[in-house]
């Protein structure tokens, strides 16, 4: 079962996910991983971060949590605009600290070391 979790605080995740709740959603995650515990076909979990500017600060706290959360997998993604008031969200053709361009792969999570592309 994958859950888009695009922020590791209440404000970041409402940010993104309007109308949902972050202490709902982590506290059933919590209950689900305590159930998972002694369940004979536990349910698989992994989270989804779709990594934008406003919110790729939180990436390394969204892995923290996941792994509490007991995720078997982590998805980080970015976000692919499909209307020119979402480029802004997106860090295509931006660039690091030290003038190179992000690859389409993984923008500034790249650029920090924290994934590779493929």
């Amino acid at each position: 079962m994958w859950v888009s979790i695009d922020g590791a605080q209440k404000d970041s995740f409402g940010g993104v996910r309007t109308g949902a709740g972050f202490v709902d959603v982590i506290g059933r995650l919590q209950r689900l991983s305590e159930l998972n515990a002694s369940a004979r076909h536990p349910i698989e979990v992994g989270i989804a971060f779709v990594a934008m500017r406003s919110n790729i600060v939180d990436l390394p706290d969204v892995l923290t949590l996941a792994e509490r959360l007991n995720a078997k997998k982590v998805s980080v993604s970015n976000v692919l605009p499909y209307t020119a008031e979402m480029e802004e969200y997106s860090e295509k053709n931006q660039e690091d600290c030290t003038g190179n361009k992000f690859p389409t792969c993984g923008g500034c999570i790249w650029a920090q070391g924290v994934i590779q592309c493929p």
